[in-house]
């Protein structure tokens, strides 16, 4: 065992560890863009409950359920009806779920699945949101006046930083996909 008080021992000068072995690059790059794609994973999931919160007054009529507390509080808070977009992005928990299950075992069709619907069920719905609100957005930026006020703040703001915030993510979450599969692709031409 080493230590750092003791003496080096007779006969070396320090320059004897090059022969001991080292992490190939490819799991090093495997296991960091793994707990990256993680943690872009867990945000995307945050920022699904949060629209998932906000379509929860519609998704309760559209399921007929009943509860008549919080539709009660979701009527004083002034809750717009969702939109297509929204239905369409909470369907990319699906490809985030397939995503989160291809690290454990480095499954590649998994992962492949996740860039599909990350690509499809995430930035898509976001840029076609975003250009269906961009006349609202122009109109707020310049008498700073919105038709929807959600708890007291205006909603073309909110949903645009909600854009930023979604686009960001999922742009990281395909960067961290595309360098894990690169990084298993080495490692089965080595194997």
């Amino acid at each position: 065992m080493a230590s750092n008080f003791s003496a080096r021992p007779i006969g070396t000068d320090g320059t004897d560890f090059m022969h001991r072995e080292r992490i190939a690059s490819h799991y090093q790059i495997s296991a960091t863009n793994k707990w990256r794609l993680k943690v872009c994973i867990f945000i995307q999931f945050h920022l699904w409950v949060v629209l998932l919160l906000k379509c929860f007054e519609e998704l309760l009529d559209l399921f007929e359920i009943d509860l008549p507390l919080v539709i009660d509080e979701a009527m004083e808070a002034n809750i717009p009806d969702p939109l297509l977009w929204e239905y369409a992005w909470l369907l990319g928990a699906i490809p985030a779920v397939c995503g989160w299950m291809a690290l454990p075992k480095n499954n590649r069709s998994l992962l492949l699945t996740f860039i599909a619907g990350t690509l499809f069920l995430g930035i898509v719905p976001v840029i076609a949101a975003a250009m269906y609100m961009a006349s609202d957005l122009v109109e707020f930026y310049h008498t700073k006046k919105s038709r929807v006020i959600i708890f007291g703040y205006p909603m073309v703001p909110m949903c645009f930083v909600f854009f930023a915030v979604a686009t960001q993510v999922h742009c990281f979450g395909l960067y961290f996909a595309k360098q894990l599969l690169n990084a298993w692709d080495r490692q089965k031409k080595r194997q």
